[in-house]
């Protein structure tokens, strides 16, 4: 049996445990987690008007996730901690991504990351994704990427189709279509195929 068809299998018995979340401001109503459970995929989505990540926590909660994967910068740029750096915007994977400064989303990096302590307090591992930079790595000629939702199902669709996951659900929103990328980053990541950006000290992207 090949490498890769094992880290598949292995991967198939974690999916009940992982999720992918789509990271929104607190009240929005823009926040969604995509599961896999009994090999099916499910989509939540907050409410507007509902602390998000009080519904994180409660979702989470119901599910055996053992693995997160957020659409949130989960580390401050290095002059934050580092007396000797001049960069107080950027760390080393948005510049490499081209995402946006950490410093700049404010409020929402806070609550990223202590949505992080929060979950890792709780034996979950939290990594953190892009899910722009998963279409320009798996869909480079994407045209449908937040233009047209189900046009945009139909290219990942055919994007996914080696990994044997599955079926697509239908999506209402893109918030839930970053969901299900965030949990595709980490179905990659399982499986060892993940690209992984940035620095251990300053923070990594997993795409």
């Amino acid at each position: 049996m090949d490498a890769g068809k094992i880290n598949r299998e292995r991967a198939m018995h974690d999916l009940d445990n992982l999720a992918g979340i789509d990271f929104g401001a607190r009240l929005a109503g823009t926040t969604a987690i995509t599961f896999a459970q009994n090999f099916k995929f499910k989509i939540q989505a907050c409410k507007k008007g509902e602390d998000a990540d009080a519904w994180i926590l409660k979702q989470i909660e119901k599910q055996t996730i053992k693995t997160v994967f957020i659409d949130a910068p989960l580390s401050l740029p290095p002059a934050y901690f580092d007396e000797e750096s001049n960069e107080f915007f950027y760390r080393q994977a948005d510049a490499a991504l081209g995402a946006m400064s950490p410093m700049f989303l404010g409020g929402l990096t806070a609550r990223a990351m202590k949505m992080k302590r929060l979950l890792t307090a709780q034996n979950i591992s939290v990594f953190e994704t892009y899910p722009a930079a998963l279409v320009r790595l798996i869909l480079p000629h994407s045209k449908f990427y937040k233009k047209d939702i189900q046009e945009f199902r139909k290219e990942l669709h055919t994007a996914i189709r080696a990994l044997e996951l599955p079926a697509l659900p239908r999506f209402a929103t893109f918030h839930q279509v970053d969901s299900m990328l965030a949990w595709i980053s980490g179905y990659r990541h399982l499986t060892h195929q993940s690209n992984i950006v940035g620095s251990e000290k300053e923070g990594l992207i997993y795409i």
